[in-house]
């Protein structure tokens, strides 16, 4: 997956995880005792072995901030391992004892806090992104993917699969997020955004046909795949297609797609966010899971 297992991503503007609302704030040295050297070598020791990371590779580990008033640390560990390096951001306690991926704060209010994960939600759902599902479904998913990576590709059909059984359910927004490492990411996602100036429906045509045909595309041949044989632009909207590709007339909307997620902390793709909530686990299984839990909550109500 072109993405660390575990990433937490807290924006300035809502909760993610609909557990905590943190503020990223610098803790008192007088109040919480400073991380040494040796505490940073043994805890990257224990996430060396936890992921499977080769001694061979250096880890870095940053303390970039703390709930307020807590002595809980928010760190960062890095590794450099080629097209798919390490960035897990995990809390600590403090006494260096526990990591963990999330902390919930008993005295935040919950129905400020669900206003906040509302509030989320609607940022990531505004304008008219490409969206697969019905508008009032119980669980929205809301993914920033990249075209060229495989993970996405599994992902993509793993929720075609689950969108597909429960059609009232579920409801997909799709994000455009191509990584540089990509070399024909980011002209598929024009071509994408270009479709979806034709209709919804040619978007997530170009969308399955980029995942279907991935292992075949290259940066030489993308346009040609999507123009010619059995593509997936009609000929009636070839013309206007093209010319909007060859004028990059999308191209600000991947940039706005782009600045969302790195606003919200998203690193790398696929990420996704169920009605506000990171998913760390997108398996078909798991998936379902949430998505059912979603639809209780939302009868329940």
């Amino acid at each position: 997956m072109h993405r660390p297992r575990l990433v937490i991503s807290i924006g300035a503007l809502a909760v993610v995880n609909a557990v905590i609302a943190i503020a990223y704030i610098e803790r008192s040295s007088a109040h919480c005792p400073s991380m040494s050297d040796s505490d940073r070598t043994r805890l990257a020791a224990f996430v060396r072995i936890k992921y499977g990371i080769s001694t061979s590779i250096p880890i870095t580990v940053s303390e970039i901030g703390s709930p307020p008033s807590s002595c809980y640390r928010r760190l960062v560990f890095s590794a450099k391992r080629g097209p798919q390096p390490l960035h897990l951001e995990l809390f600590a306690s403090p006494d260096l004892r526990f990591l963990m991926t999330d902390l919930a704060d008993a005295d935040v209010d919950p129905k400020e806090l669900e206003r906040q994960q509302q509030e989320f939600m609607e940022n990531l759902t505004r304008g008219d992104p490409p969206t697969l599902g019905p508008r009032n479904a119980p669980a929205t998913i809301v993914v920033f993917s990249d075209f060229q990576c495989p993970y996405c590709s599994r992902l993509a059909q793993t929720l075609r699969n689950v969108s597909s059984a429960e059609p009232s359910s579920i409801r997909v927004v799709y994000h455009y997020f191509p990584l540089s490492i990509h070399r024909w990411a980011r002209e598929a996602a024009e071509s994408a955004a270009c479709a979806k100036r034709q209709s919804n429906e040619a978007f997530w045509r170009v969308h399955d046909f980029l995942f279907a045909h991935q292992a075949e595309l290259s940066h030489e041949n993308l346009r040609k795949q999507l123009f010619e044989g059995d593509a997936p632009i009609s000929p009636e909207s070839q013309d206007r297609v093209k010319a909007c590709i060859q004028n990059h007339t999308a191209a600000g909307e991947i940039e706005q797609n782009m600045a969302l997620g790195e606003e919200i902390g998203v690193h790398a793709t696929p990420t996704l966010f169920l009605n506000g909530e990171l998913i760390k686990n997108s398996g078909p299984e798991e998936l379902r899971r949430i998505i059912d839990q979603a639809h209780s909550r939302a009868v329940g109500r």
